[in-house]
């Protein structure tokens, strides 16, 4: 009897992580109920997840740590296509981003910033 209480409490505790959502679920969640797409999510090298997500005139990079949930990096830029990142200014502290407008329209060309 007591082997049979052990088993089903071991086969609930291997039940109960596979119920709860995870970490990443729950980003996407709210990502989308903020109105972005997700593009692209995957696994970097380092074990982490990275998400790309854009909305209508946002697009969103969120690099996040899946065991404990802490985001490393959030990056939004106001624009559909970022392309490049270039440093300058005279301290070489000042970020540049340079973009595409290939396949945009032109009322989505009037939305890019500059």
């Amino acid at each position: 009897m007591s082997r049979l209480i052990l088993s089903l409490v071991f086969f609930v505790a291997l039940a109960l992580p596979a119920a709860a959502q995870s970490v990443t679920d729950q980003l996407v969640a709210q990502l989308r109920g903020q109105g972005y797409a997700v593009l692209e999510l995957h696994n970097t090298w380092l074990g982490r997840v990275r998400v790309i997500a854009q909305s209508d005139t946002i697009r969103r990079e969120i690099v996040f740590n899946p065991g404990t949930g802490e985001i490393l990096r959030d990056i939004a830029l106001p624009v559909q296509r970022p392309t490049m990142i270039a440093f300058g200014g005279d301290d070489g502290c000042t970020a540049v981003v340079t973009t595409a407008r290939t396949g945009l329209s032109g009322e989505e060309l009037a939305a890019q910033p500059g």
